[in-house]
């Protein structure tokens, strides 16, 4: 084999790639906002009380066993950001967008979206300034 032999199969494994791969992200694409659309049609405004909050794996955190078979085999080894909360008379677990973990407040009401058992954001909360935290940190001192 020449050069030119190898540099032309080299650039034919190449465009294999990038075709396959220019076909995957628009499949990909498509699948994400038929989620996001999904999402939005079913999200809620509601009151929850915070109980604790902490990152688990999905088969650990208790959740329903159908929820829990129908999600992508790589997520039930990743930690998820996870909250327990009372809504209404139930304690349930619930999967938390990683900003909202961040931000929740532990025994504390909160509004929030939630769309099935998924936290989106607040509804209405309180977001903390610079200058408020400059005067939070001077109290704590």
């Amino acid at each position: 084999m020449t050069y030119l032999d190898i540099l032309l199969l080299v650039a034919i494994i190449a465009a294999l790639i990038l075709g396959s791969m220019y076909f995957l992200n628009r499949w990909a694409a498509k699948k994400y906002g038929d989620q996001q659309d999904m999402i939005e049609k079913s999200k809620m405004v509601t009151n929850i009380f915070v109980l604790n909050k902490k990152k688990m794996r999905l088969k650990d955190a208790n959740l329903p066993k159908a929820f829990v078979e129908n999600v992508p085999k790589f997520y039930r080894f990743f930690k998820l950001p996870m909250v327990q909360a009372k809504i209404g008379n139930k304690i349930m677990n619930l999967i938390c967008d990683k900003k909202v973990y961040k931000t929740i407040e532990l025994k504390k009401n909160s509004k929030v979206e939630l769309a099935g058992i998924y936290i989106l954001n607040y509804a209405h909360g309180k977001k903390i300034t610079a200058d408020k935290m400059k005067n939070v940190v001077k109290v704590k001192r």
